[in-house]
């Protein structure tokens, strides 16, 4: 019977002390600096993304973009930006290397230089 009380109390000994926590290890104290780090690296790029969800022209009648929306609608709004560049670069190149559609002339319905080949001009003088 001592023997069993022996036995008994060996026993709780045992899972008292397994009730302790851990002590830290290199490891673990690696790891805790390593999730500190992935901690701030999260929160810089959730700052990121709401600047950037900022920046797009969102209706406010849409729900709320997930982050993965926002860099997709992010993307997609750049590309539209780009294209209209595009278009916009290759009409003034157009726009350049035409004809003038009216000069000045035209515009006024006359012809000035034949207006100084009269002989009887007069320039007004104020």
């Amino acid at each position: 019977m001592a023997d069993e009380f022996e036995a008994a109390t060996f026993v709780e000994d045992k899972k008292k002390r397994k009730r302790r926590g851990p002590r830290l290890t290199g490891i673990s104290k690696q790891r805790r600096l390593a999730n500190a780090r992935e901690r701030k690296r999260v929160q810089a790029l959730n700052v990121e993304i709401e600047v950037l969800k900022s920046l797009l022209p969102l209706s406010p009648h849409d729900k709320k973009p997930t982050k993965t929306e926002v860099i997709w609608l992010a993307a997609e709004y750049i590309d539209e930006l780009t294209q209209m560049l595009h278009k916009a670069q290759q009409s003034q190149d157009e726009f350049e290397g035409a004809e003038p559609l009216l000069d000045f002339d035209t515009l006024l319905g006359i012809d000035i230089e034949k207006l100084f080949e009269l002989e009887d001009f007069v320039p007004i003088v104020f």
